[in-house]
């Protein structure tokens, strides 16, 4: 049985990953990142994409939101976004479903954000560059914001005026999208949003750049949010913070979101499931609770028995064996088996499918099924 033949709600997932494969043309020869992956995400949950280094984390993400560079080949596969095919959609259709379906927060937002450009700008320019895509949900936002004092019930009614009309001119618009974008600001928790509104990523600290970051992502009302080892480069005490606003976030907005990092105690801090990726194929999903408490992937053991923790003594650090396998000439089979301390002949040969093991809990090891 495959990940995509599970017993999960299908009426609740919203994006569907499957038999992803994916190669890199590069002088050296082709590197084969992903190899068939399978992954979904249901509505409104936090999914964990956890594994080293490249493993193919970051390649799986560009790849769902169509921003793969122009060396790289899909083979085979479906990225379905609510049933739609985001790998046999047009050109359009992709910078739609990039604008206002798919969003996407990287890891280094200075490297990201227009550095002669405002914040606040650079989140209206969002919804100014389709004015008939984003007219609806930034009124109903401002609607939402709105008081119930008397300058806050005029401006209500003009609100809803435009809503029902759907006819604004651009210069009015470009009002609204201000007052839109320091409402994103304030969503994500930003001091004096209306000041930050104006200033440049250069004067805001590496929390704050963060955190304008995911306001421009929300700007966009996304089905899917993409965030990227979004705390990697952020001091504990920031990091704490982001991922609170991750948690909150995950209440306020209609979204689901992926969480890309190599870190296991963020995950375990806001996830809802993981998914462990190795060199370009996801070996194990389930609950971050059932992952935990009962893995079944010899990575995944290997991944948790590495963790230093406080509160257990141990006479020695465990780590795996071995080191990442070179993809332009990966291992046959299993792609672990090298590593793997469990390894019998099969592995070397034949290339195990996910299975589920137990009730949504899938693995791909021949030690199972």
């Amino acid at each position: 049985m495959s990940l995509t033949q599970g017993s999960e709600d299908r009426n609740r997932v919203v994006l569907r990953v499957s038999n992803l494969k994916l190669n890199f043309h590069t002088y050296g020869g082709d590197v084969k990142v992903l190899d068939g992956i399978e992954l979904y995400v249901r509505k409104g949950e936090i999914l964990g994409l956890v594994g080293e280094s490249g493993c193919g984390k970051s390649v799986t993400a560009l790849a769902i939101a169509g921003l793969l560079p122009q060396n790289a080949e899909i083979l085979s596969g479906e990225i379905l976004l609510e049933g739609k095919n985001l790998l046999a959609a047009k050109k359009e259709e992709i910078r739609k479903a990039r604008l206002s379906e798919i969003a996407m927060v990287f890891q280094d937002p200075m490297t990201y954000l227009n550095p002669v450009i405002p914040i606040g700008k650079q989140i209206s320019e969002i919804v100014e560059s389709d004015r008939q895509l984003f007219l609806k949900p930034v009124i109903e936002e401002l609607l939402n914001e709105s008081s119930t004092s008397r300058a806050g019930y005029v401006e209500r009614k003009k609100l809803e005026r435009i809503l029902k009309d759907g006819n604004v001119s651009k210069r009015e618009f470009g009002k609204l999208a201000k007052l839109y974008a320091i409402s994103m600001l304030r969503k994500v928790r930003l001091p004096d949003p209306e000041r930050v509104y104006s200033m440049y990523p250069f004067e805001l600290s590496g929390g704050m750049r963060q955190r304008a970051m995911i306001a421009m992502a929300l700007a966009r009302k996304p089905k899917i949010l993409l965030a990227d080892e979004i705390t990697t480069a952020l001091d504990v005490t920031v990091q704490a913070q982001i991922l609170k606003l991750l948690r909150e976030l995950k209440d306020q907005i209609d979204a689901s979101i992926v969480l890309i990092t190599h870190d296991l105690a963020v995950v375990a801090e806001v996830c809802d499931r993981v998914a462990v990726m190795y060199a370009g194929n996801i070996v194990e999903v389930a609950d971050v609770e059932r992952i935990f408490s009962n893995p079944l992937h010899p990575y995944t053991k290997g991944l948790l028995e590495s963790i230093i923790r406080p509160d257990v003594v141990k006479d020695e650090l465990k780590s795996i064996r071995g080191s990442v396998p070179n993809l332009i000439n990966p291992p046959p089979g299993c792609r672990f088996h090298p590593r793997c301390p469990f390894a019998f002949g099969r592995c070397s040969i034949e290339k195990p499918n996910l299975i589920e093991a137990e009730p949504n809990h899938y693995v791909s090891c021949f030690l199972y099924g």
